[in-house]
Order: C-alpha cells, then structure tokens, then sequence
C-alpha cells in the first residue's frame, strides 16, 4: 500500500493540470433561443449557511452534447458511457489558420495534416480543436448575430466530421460555440458525430495550453435523465515535461 501511494504522489508530482471549463455568469453568451445563466440567493447565511438558485440551459456554457440533442432516438446524458467521458487527448492547433474567420470550416484536410504528423487519431480518443475562439468568451462576437440573425463563429466541416467517424473517435470537443460552423443551417457535423453515437463538446477554454499528444481529458456532466445537454466540468493533466 505504502509503494503503491508513494507511486501516486510521484505521478501527480510530475503532472500540470489545465482546467478546460468556462466559468458561468450573467455575463455568459449564449446561442440564440437558449435559457441565460441567472442566479439569485435565497439565503446570505442568516441561519449559518447561503443557498442560491440558478436557472440555466442544459446547453450553456461549457458542455457536453449527447446523440438526442439532434437524434430523436439517440440517448440522453445520463446513458453516456463513462468511458466515454475521458481519454487520451489529441489537441489540433488551428489558431494560424482560423485567425478571425468567424466563418472558418475545419477541414479532413486540416485533420489529415495533423495526422501526418503524429498518425491516425486513436480509436477511442478525445479529438480537441483548439480555434482560439474562447478569447472572445463573455463578449458578441463569441457568438456573433448578423442583421438576417445569423450566427457566426468557427466549426468542423461534415468531411472532417466524417473522418473522425471512420477513426472512431469517443469524444470531439471544440472552443466555439457550436461544433458546427455558426453561420451553417443544416447541423452537418453534429449530425454525422452524434449519430455515430460520437459525444460533443463546446464551448472549452485554454486549450491553448495542452500539447498535440500526451494529455488525459476528463469531461464529466451532470447526469441529468433524458436531458440532450450537461454543463460539464472539464479537465486535463500531461507530464510536465511534454512539449507541442
């Protein structure tokens, strides 16, 4: 037992954790028709502790989209595997290439290059693509709305959706606001992952600061029945020595 803690403390020693999650506010954009974050506090410790109420979206936020969100069919949050819910992490550093196209479609091509460089994504893997959209979080143009109430923001082309599916990826989260690009009607990628049973996260932070290879993502969500979103909270730890 005294080897086996020693091991851990040495492990977690050489570890840097990263948190991916947004925090919630008044001030939290949301996609057009969803519920804001509001919050009001029922009781300031005047009987020795505080309770608040919060009144938000299941889709705000940083969070988790199970295949019901767009599949009649599909399973909710609460049936999401947890094995599903973290993994090796591959991270696809787009900011050079997105810069500020809110209109930007990651492409099989964009991914296909990022496979030249380190092989196919892993089966089970978690697929980040880091944007550089999250440093517009709590400002319009995170989620900026045209004058026809168009949104615009960055997302994954339906062929880049595609190859994921053919790789078989668990997870593919996204620093936008939508895994689909804003400006985009028919929902293609969200359609083809979450129909391939492929869970979807949005609105990340700070993926800036994980390596392409070499992370553990862990996406936990509330387990909310027949819900077809979670807020969730969202981590990452990679040896400290492990560089892009």
């Amino acid at each position: 037992m005294f080897t086996t803690l020693v091991a851990t403390a040495l492990f977690l020693a050489n570890q840097t954790s990263v948190d991916l999650t947004h925090t919630l506010s008044e001030k939290t954009v949301v996609y057009p028709g969803k519920t804001p974050f509001s919050k009001v506090i029922c009781s300031y410790y005047e009987s020795g502790y505080r309770l608040d109420d919060i009144h938000l979206s299941t889709g705000i936020g940083t969070h988790m989209d199970a295949p019901s969100h767009f599949c009649p069919e599909g399973s909710g949050i609460e049936a999401v595997p947890i094995e599903q819910c973290y993994g090796e992490a591959c991270v696809v550093h787009l900011t050079s290439r997105v810069g500020t196209n809110a209109d930007y479609a990651i492409t099989k091509a964009d991914l296909e290059e990022w496979e030249s460089s380190h092989g196919p994504f892993p089966a089970h893997s978690i697929v980040l693509l880091h944007t550089g959209w999250d440093k517009h979080w709590d400002t319009i143009q995170f989620c900026q709305t045209d004058e026809t109430g168009v949104s615009h923001f960055p997302g994954l082309s339906g062929d880049g959706a595609q190859l994921l599916v053919e790789r078989k990826v668990s997870a593919v989260g996204i620093d936008t606001m939508g895994m689909d690009v804003g400006a985009a009607t028919q929902f293609v990628a969200h359609n083809v992952l979450l129909g391939a049973d492929i869970i979807l996260i949005e609105n990340l932070a700070n993926l800036s600061l994980l390596p392409e290879v070499g992370s553990t993502v862990f996406l936990l969500p509330m387990k909310i029945k027949d819900a077809p979103e979670s807020p969730v909270r969202a981590i990452a730890i990679f040896n400290k020595a492990k560089k892009n």
